[in-house]
């Protein structure tokens, strides 16, 4: 009987079972995708009023195939946090940059210019099923 026992905890032991591979979850593909909605940009200079226009947008979000986490925005490549958040300021400090992604919508904030004048633009949409 002793031998039988020890004879089942052997061949029991002795079986291998691979764990199933699970795909690796990869946070972009909450992102991934065009979304429409309203931009409204304001224009200011100097010496005139400010001026603002509303007008519609498309915008694609993409991975980046070469890096995994990178996005790219339009043509603008980014790294967005786990919530998916993006904010780039410019080493002159003339331009921002702002964006959020998540519950398929997107707000994007951009903001350029000098001392003469310059553009703030908003970017308010939800990914297209």
């Amino acid at each position: 009987m002793k031998i039988g026992k020890w004879l089942i905890i052997i061949l029991l032991g002795s079986c291998t079972h691979d764990k199933p591979v699970l795909p690796t979850l990869d946070t972009r593909d909450a992102w991934v995708g065009t979304y429409q909605g309203t931009k409204t940009s304001t224009f200011w200079t100097r010496s005139q009023p400010s001026v603002t226009h509303t007008d519609t947008f498309s915008l694609v979000v993409r991975k980046d195939p070469d890096t995994l986490g990178y996005l790219y925005v339009w043509n603008q490549r980014v790294l967005p946090d786990l919530n998916g958040y993006i904010k780039m300021n410019d080493v002159s400090g003339y331009r921002l940059w702002e964006l959020q992604l998540g519950n398929d919508s997107l707000i994007l904030y951009t903001a350029s210019g000098g001392l003469g004048g310059g553009v703030y633009e908003s970017y308010k949409g939800n990914r297209m099923k």
